[in-house]
């Protein structure tokens, strides 16, 4: 006599996975396809200091604690840049301007980020394999 494999309450575990598996990759795919506004985040120190439209034209000043000027972040035609830094090596500035969604620019030293977030899916630069 041959012992089933399956059993029934294996059969519908199974299936339930199954389902669910389906229908939580239609939800994250529904919910990824609904492009959402681009915006420049800039953050120092781990908080938010501004979130501007990707069509905003400004440029924002960032101090320290006792009011010195550290960077300054300029916005202009949907890019955005480090025009100034107090930092030594200057290698925020040498980033030079980001333009699609996912690109950062990072000052270290100064503890500064600038990011493009939403809008677009981010596009692929290249392929490495």
């Amino acid at each position: 006599m041959r012992a089933k494999i399956f059993k029934k309450a294996d059969i519908l575990l199974i299936a339930v996975l199954i389902i669910g598996a389906f229908a939580y990759g239609f939800i994250s795919r529904a919910s990824a396809s609904a492009p959402s506004a681009a915006q420049i985040v800039i953050k120092q120190n781990g908080a938010v200091i501004a979130t501007l439209s990707r069509t905003a034209t400004e440029s924002i000043e960032l101090c320290d604690s006792d009011g010195v000027r550290l960077n300054i972040v300029r916005c202009v035609d949907g890019t955005a840049a480090m025009a100034e830094s107090s930092c030594p090596d200057k290698n925020c500035i040498q980033q030079g301007k980001i333009t699609r969604t996912g690109e950062v620019i990072v000052c270290l030293p100064n503890r500064v980020t600038v990011e493009i977030r939403g809008g677009a899916a981010p596009e692929i630069d290249g392929v490495v394999g």
